[in-house]
């Protein structure tokens, strides 16, 4: 009987420390993740301001293509045009060839 107490006793102080043991684990394995939230959310932050400072970038780009488009397009116009008037004047100089 005198044995059964210390048994006990050492059972218990042993059973506190794995717990206190598992406690430690997992806090460092909460601080871990932790540290790792922070370090993906910094990197997201870093992309998302890259991608902000792109975005202006593609918009002014896209406006520059734009304008270049229809200024092409107005050139081809008129180029058009020019061609017509030039061939309906020719063809009122040209005679006719009905055939061979």
């Amino acid at each position: 009987m005198n044995r059964g107490i210390p048994d006990t006793l050492e059972n218990e102080e042993n059973d506190y420390k794995r717990q206190v043991k598992k406690f430690y684990e997992k806090m460092k394995d909460i601080k871990m993740k932790k540290e790792t939230l922070a370090h993906n959310e910094r990197e997201n932050q870093q992309n998302r301001d890259v991608y902000e400072a792109n975005k202006e970038n593609w918009e002014a780009e896209l406006k520059k293509k734009e304008g270049e488009r229809k200024e092409a397009r107005e050139k081809s116009k008129r180029a058009e045009d020019t061609l017509r008037l030039r061939i309906g004047k020719v063809s009122k100089w040209l005679p006719i060839n009905y055939g061979p």
